[in-house]
């Protein structure tokens, strides 16, 4: 059986219709990349991938100028009236041109906090949409290679993940952390920033509720893959030492089994470095800008310290803090099923 028999007997074709919509911008075959994998040559077509990251990445990058040039021209606007306004003695005067300025900031502010927030829940939900419709054809493999206990048992971890990071990260976290924010811009109201040590708490309280995640679903992936893995192995070898007993035909029948059990191990093997991939392209756009709107606040702000208020400067850098912890969520979701899917690629290999 060839290549294209395989894609079409896992039902591939299928997959990359209703999967289409995900990657509009992306010229990607997903035959093309499978067949590629099976081969051992996929190297040229991950070039290609690479290429065409790049140039997207470029494009997203050069639109994001505009952000560090009106962070710096608010800053120096608040230097201006913070000067022109402590010549006169009047404190009243003074403040106004702080707030004037801290307005526009709160502003633009916001605005970005919208758009990033919007990167963040799309990529998540485009992570949940694609893993429901990669995961049924993705442990049809798993089941043929590894047994039907392992498929099922692994395939109730990969949809706990699936859920968690629809209800948890997508419902919960998301939101705390445009709470969080919030609190960073209302805070630089005040001298004494009164919200510090609420905002702080905000802060680890998320860090750590992204660590619990990831330990409890590898911990137990790692637990699932230490049973159902040894249940199958010993009912395949029952089954290979039954037929290889057979007068005449049983060392045939063995070598045959042999061959059709490491054929189906590399197609699972290879269907999940598919679904790595096209995973790793889902995420790689959303993260990297996040992560680059980021260094842009903290750039910012380090700039904006040297002449403009202090608490325009927090504000700023606290706002780059939020944008990193939704880079921190986007990646964690990702990591879930990377780790998952090493799991499952390696304990249900039976040897090869």
């Amino acid at each position: 059986m060839d290549i294209a028999d395989l894609y079409a007997q896992y039902d591939f074709a299928k997959l990359e219709e209703e999967t289409a919509a995900l990657f509009p911008e992306w010229n990607i075959s997903f035959q093309e990349l499978f067949t590629q994998i099976v081969s051992g040559e996929g190297m040229q077509l991950l070039k290609d991938i690479a290429l065409q990251f790049l140039d997207k990445l470029a494009n997203e990058i050069g639109g994001m100028k505009y952000l560090l040039v009106t962070l710096l021209f608010i800053g120096i606007l608040s230097a201006v009236f913070t000067n022109l306004t402590g010549i006169f003695e009047n404190r009243q005067l003074s403040d106004c041109g702080f707030y004037f300025t801290y307005l526009i900031l709160i502003i633009f502010l916001i605005r970005i906090c919208t758009q990033v927030f919007q990167i963040a829940k799309g990529s998540l939900e485009t992570i949940v949409t694609f893993m429901r419709l990669f995961l049924p054809t993705y442990f049809l493999t798993v089941g043929a290679a590894g047994g039907s206990v392992s498929a099922l048992g692994f395939y109730q971890i990969f949809m706990m993940a699936v859920y968690g990071v629809e209800i948890l990260l997508m419902g919960f976290i998301l939101p705390i952390i445009g709470c969080y924010m919030i609190l960073n811009v209302v805070n630089g109201i005040w001298e004494e920033e009164k919200l510090s040590l609420m905002i702080r708490l905000i802060k680890k309280s998320i860090r750590m509720i992204l660590k619990v995640l990831i330990t409890l679903v590898s911990g137990t992936g790692l637990i699932q893959s230490m049973i159902t893995p040894v249940i199958d192995t010993a009912k395949m070898e029952l089954i290979q030492k039954s037929v290889s007993a057979m007068p005449g035909l049983g060392d045939i029948a063995g070598g045959a089994a042999q061959i059709l059990l490491g054929s189906a191990v590399l197609i699972k093997n290879a269907a999940g470095i598919l679904l790595l991939v096209l995973l790793a392209i889902i995420c790689a756009i959303p993260l990297c800008k996040l992560l680059v709107i980021t260094a842009l606040l903290k750039l910012s702000a380090a700039m904006m310290g040297i002449a403009a208020d202090k608490r325009m400067t927090n504000c700023t850098n606290k706002i780059g803090d939020g944008v990193m912890m939704l880079f921190q969520t986007t990646l964690t979701s990702f990591t879930f099923f990377l780790i998952l899917v090493s799991l499952v690629a390696f304990t249900t290999n039976r040897g090869f």
